[in-house]
């Protein structure tokens, strides 16, 4: 699967948790986001924060196209990686166990790891 094409695809299945989502689709959505939000902080340092009195960059600025770029991205990171787990066989109920901080182990196996099966419970 192409850049492009996981962007998109993450974006058609905006809040749809059904199917799965291969390691290259969720890893390029990952990327993207993490992209966004780097050019988004960015431009609030560079651009927004000068504009509303502050030197650029000054912590007192905030950051609200950062945070307005992370409320948008955070529903279809979540679907994603709902539908990543799936494709590892896992309920998405496993996103759960990221709250813990020893969780965070076994649910970066889970979304790093490759699909051992060609067909699972989880296939539309």
């Amino acid at each position: 699967m192409s850049f492009i094409r996981a962007i998109t695809s993450a974006f058609s299945k905006y809040v749809s948790v059904e199917g799965r989502a291969n390691r290259r689709e969720f890893w390029f959505w990952i990327a993207f986001c993490v992209c966004i939000l780097l050019v988004a902080t960015i431009v609030d340092g560079a651009i927004i924060g000068p504009a509303r009195g502050f030197l650029p960059f000054e912590q007192d600025a905030g950051r609200p196209l950062a945070i307005t770029m992370l409320a948008l991205l955070v529903v279809p990171t979540l679907t994603a990686a709902v539908r990543r787990l799936h494709d590892s066989d896992k309920s998405g109920w496993w996103l759960l166990i990221g709250f813990t901080v020893i969780g965070l182990v076994p649910l970066a196996y889970f979304l790093i790891k490759s699909a051992k099966k060609t067909e699972n419970r989880y296939d539309s």
